[in-house]
């Protein structure tokens, strides 16, 4: 997918406000019903007809997923040309394991990887996007999500997760730190509501609750 990105912020007084812009694009792999059999039990022609519209099409077994996030050679420049911020490049991969996946009930495991792709030299000169891909590498991942939903009649589902936050800095430290979240949704696959809650660590943020309505075809 292509992405138009644009930021701005205001200035002192006297200084005009900045504004950025710059492209970029994300790209990735989905590879879904892997091992199937290790799904435990799985749906039959009972599934009642009313729920049967609106249960979603779950895989089996497992699904492995590789995106690249906000890559590409433009950088956010704002009063200064040819001077300014890459896009924040991230690296994310990730493994589901549809454990349970019955009429009533079903049992969904997750976990996935992320890392920034953004490196600066002592001079705070970053690395082009390319470069960075291997030069970044230094504190290994930055976070690790690990989490489960619990769907009853595929139509409402209960999570809860953990987020860790590795070598994490900008304000947190250099130590590791964490977060539970957990959260609701309602709907079938096609339009669903969620809401989540999410705990950050004392001192870092507010806790706060997040609401969406995702509508696919």
């Amino acid at each position: 997918s292509l992405k138009w990105v644009r930021t701005s912020f205001d200035q002192p007084t006297g200084v005009p406000d900045a504004s950025a812009n710059a492209l970029g694009f994300d790209i990735g792999i989905l590879a879904q019903n892997l091992f199937p059999h290790w799904t435990l039990h799985k749906r039959n022609e009972s599934f009642p007809e009313r729920f049967r519209k609106f249960g979603r099409q779950a895989f089996q077994g497992l699904a492995f997923g590789l995106a690249l996030l906000n890559t590409g050679p433009d950088r956010l420049e704002y009063l200064v040309e040819n001077q300014g911020d890459p896009l924040p490049q991230i690296l994310r991969l990730g493994v589901a394991y549809n454990a349970l996946d019955t009429n009533e009930i079903g049992v969904l495991l997750a976990l996935d990887l992320e890392k920034e792709l953004v490196e600066r030299d002592e001079n705070g000169v970053p690395d082009g996007f390319v470069k960075s891909w291997f030069t970044s590498w230094d504190n290994g991942f930055d976070n690790l999500r690990f989490g489960a939903e619990i769907n009853l009649y595929h139509i409402f589902a209960f999570r809860f997760g953990r987020d860790e936050f590795l070598n994490f800095s900008s304000g947190f430290g250099d130590n590791s730190v964490a977060e539970w979240t957990f959260g609701l949704g309602f709907g079938p696959e096609w339009a669903r509501l969620n809401l989540v809650h999410r705990g950050f660590p004392t001192g870092a943020r507010n806790e706060k609750w997040v609401a969406d309505l995702v509508v696919s075809y």
